[in-house]
């Protein structure tokens, strides 16, 4: 058995960041975990603690730049990985 995928929805209306949860947790066809954060620091410290497979960003936050601000430690953490994953493919 596949394990579930993890999503983290970030978004400044709880209202919304709730409904993805609902949908995305009771549809059948997907096995998936939603978690939620509704502030760019709450969403920060759920995306190093659980580390999603897929994060769903609001970018029209109030502060566009807290958008972008929320997005860049994610960016640079995603090169990174990537850089270790194409190191672990290139023969010694």
């Amino acid at each position: 058995m596949e394990k579930a995928g993890n999503i983290l929805a970030i978004d400044d209306e709880e209202s919304f960041t709730s409904f993805i949860k609902l949908n995305l947790q009771t549809e059948t066809r997907y096995d998936v975990k939603v978690t939620t954060a509704n502030s760019r620091v709450e969403g920060l410290k759920l995306a190093r603690t659980i580390r999603p497979d897929l994060i769903l960003l609001d970018i029209m936050m109030p502060d566009l730049s807290v958008s972008r601000s929320t997005c860049a430690p994610l960016r640079k953490k995603l090169v990174n990985l990537l850089r270790e994953f194409s190191d672990m493919l290139t023969p010694s």
